[in-house]
């Protein structure tokens, strides 16, 4: 049996808290280190606060190409406007 423990990320969520209102939120570390589990953790937080619309990019090292990353993040905005 497994049992599952969440690192209390106190500081991160009020540092994330106190850039909810930007339109863009962008996180950034090594591999490892917890980035998408923060983001969900945050987002989770947020949804319970209030309505919080996101859009998701994720990229490796192949994903070293201008052309590519502008393609993924113009799409991930592009969905907070479906009608346009």
């Amino acid at each position: 049996m497994s049992q599952h423990t969440q690192v209390s990320r106190t500081a991160l969520m009020k540092l994330l808290d106190s850039h909810a209102e930007r339109a863009v939120v962008y996180i950034h570390a090594p591999a490892g280190f917890g980035k998408t589990v923060s983001a969900l953790l945050w987002l989770e937080h947020r949804g319970k606060i209030k309505t919080l619309r996101h859009s998701w990019v994720s990229l490796d090292g192949h994903d070293n190409k201008t052309a590519d990353f502008c393609k993924r993040f113009v799409t991930a905005l592009a969905s907070f406007q479906a009608d346009n």
